[in-house]
């Protein structure tokens, strides 16, 4: 059932080609795809681990009193070496403060949007995936068409257009889904004391993140 998730996204991809090419030009828009491309990367190679992490252990440490925190605190440690990475070719002249800006929002909602995704799928809820991502693909056209529209015809307005379509996404799906209950800061931190888990998704995640990332 997993296989329908790509049906629409795979549309969706084919359309968003042949539109932003009809309207900002075939070398915009290979500008905003080397851009996509070094976002994904990047969030193949921080955020990976994590991923495999979870579809390996969802169901054993689901119940763990400390895996909210410790997924809360691998999102976080995750996003270090981005920000780092994203630093250095800002102040080396390889990018501009807008796209800096653009690049690591698009970064950070596209590792949110994965990491949601993979733990539907680790706890087998392919209905919520397909919804997931067919929502997510549609808005991904049509997001970035109305900045083209309102804003301005650039690749890093492609991309940032994209970027609100899996944060707009992965907030609905926080939102439904967090607590009312305002947490015990002191719970919190005596939990933040212990990062069993995480060490534990460390040691699997890691070398199949760097697998798949080169």
């Amino acid at each position: 059932m997993y296989g329908f998730s790509k049906i629409i996204p795979g549309i969706a991809g084919l359309s968003a080609v042949i539109i932003f090419i009809r309207f900002v030009g075939s070398d915009i828009y290979g500008q905003y795809s080397l851009m996509l491309a070094q976002c994904n990367l990047l969030v193949a190679l921080c955020f990976g681990w994590l991923n495999q992490s979870q579809l390996r252990y969802f169901e054993k440490n689901k119940q763990h009193s400390q895996f909210s925190v410790s997924l809360i605190t691998s999102f976080i440690a995750s996003c270090i070496p981005v920000v780092s990475i994203l630093l250095i070719l800002f102040w080396s002249g390889r990018t501009t403060f807008n796209e800096f800006n653009v690049s690591l929002i698009c970064i950070g909602s596209i590792a949110c949007f994965t990491l949601i995704k993979t733990l539907y799928q680790a706890s087998i809820n392919p209905g919520q995936v397909i919804w997931l991502t067919a929502v997510q693909s549609v808005l991904a056209i049509l997001l970035p068409l109305s900045l083209i529209f309102t804003y301005d015809r650039t690749s890093t307005a492609i991309l940032f257009g994209v970027s609100l379509s899996f944060l707009f996404v992965s907030s609905w799906v926080i939102i439904r889904n967090i607590k009312l209950r305002p947490p015990n800061i002191f719970s919190l931190l005596k939990e933040f004391q212990n990062l069993f888990l995480v060490h534990k998704w460390l040691r699997f995640g890691i070398p199949i993140s760097l697998w798949f990332a080169f």
